[in-house]
């Protein structure tokens, strides 16, 4: 399998993260957070796994692994993307999307 240019894999998380947020904005006020929040991961879990599967990735991990998998997903991620979710019920996207980046001092 060939691999990406650094420019490539630029490009893939300038568009993926970028679009996250329309994608939000579509999603508030159809379903509630939690369930847009479940969807998103679900999806991003698919397309997770098929690229691992066509990669020949090893997708076993023990119990312990899973446990600690389960748990930074949880809350590097479901949470504050819930969180996310009901701020832009309330503030515009734009705004959100600055409150959720890196603060660098």
């Amino acid at each position: 399998m060939r691999r990406l240019k650094n420019w490539q894999l630029f490009a893939i998380c300038v568009l993926t993260w970028g679009t996250t947020w329309y994608a939000i904005t579509f999603q508030v006020g159809l379903v509630p957070p939690e369930v847009g929040v479940a969807l998103r991961f679900a999806l991003a879990g698919a397309v997770v796994l098929v690229a691992c599967v066509a990669r020949g990735e090893r997708l076993r991990f023990g119990l312990d692994g899973h446990l600690r998998l389960a748990l930074q997903g949880s809350f590097l991620y479901g949470v504050s993307y819930l969180c996310v979710y009901h701020a832009e019920r309330h503030v515009v996207s734009g705004l959100v999307a600055v409150g959720y980046s890196p603060r660098r001092s």
